[in-house]
């Protein structure tokens, strides 16, 4: 049995990215594994910034490039803003923004849930041409601004939850619709850990399994 398996499903319509998506999801899960076996837990159980262990080195051996932090002048009162993160492959540049939310065995969104997916949909609104041209040089380049939410699943390890038993493509229609408000997600992957089980974080609140990783994104070219 492979220890992951990963889902995409593109309502955005391009290989190229699709193929980035692919990539960046698959990436991830095996830093996520390789972190665990190092520090016997996942990256991504405690919040956005944490989530940076692996995602950053997971879109580096996808890319072999990726800027943090870019400053730049958004349009509001030209406040200082910056860009999460920046990478490139091929002719084509993703500026993307990321939030972190979780999930329980219930498809139910949560005023959190809400509250972070409008958030980073507000934050790339700033993404513009010009933006884009003040900061890099553009001919020949396609640019994309990414509105990217990470969404584990989590639950108690000693109950019985029906989703386990989904695939990561199953799991994706589980997932299709999850949000409803504003603009969709037009890509959405879905990572399962196989054997989650293994991969259990104990704390003084007992065991937790999380099975299954979201990644919940808008894109939308820029130029």
């Amino acid at each position: 049995m492979n220890e992951f398996e990963v889902y995409v499903k593109d309502d955005f319509n391009d290989k190229d990215v699709n193929e980035f998506f692919n990539e960046i999801i698959k990436e991830f899960a095996k830093e996520s594994l390789s972190f665990y076996e190092k520090w016997g837990e996942f990256p991504f159980i405690y919040g956005e910034k944490q989530l940076n262990s692996v995602l950053t080195p997971a879109i580096y051996k996808c890319t072999n490039n990726i800027f943090l932090e870019q400053p730049f002048k958004g349009k509001e009162l030209n406040n200082q803003r910056f860009i999460d993160i920046l990478t490139f492959k091929g002719r084509n540049n993703y500026l993307i923004e990321l939030k972190h939310t979780f999930q329980s065995s219930k498809a139910e969104v949560t005023q959190k849930t809400e509250n972070r997916w409008k958030n980073v949909l507000d934050q790339v609104l700033d993404f513009e041409k010009e933006v884009v041209s003040d900061i890099f040089e553009t001919e020949g380049y396609t640019f994309y601004k990414v509105a990217l939410l990470i969404i584990p699943t989590h639950m108690p390890k000693n109950k019985e939850h029906d989703i386990l038993k989904f695939s990561s493509k199953e799991y994706i229609e589980y997932m299709n619709g999850y949000i409803q408000k504003g603009n969709k997600p037009n890509i959405i992957g879905i990572i399962k850990f196989n054997n989650f089980e293994k991969y259990a974080y104990k704390s003084k609140y007992g065991e937790k399994i999380y099975p299954f990783v979201s990644f919940i994104a808008r894109i939308e070219k820029i130029v």
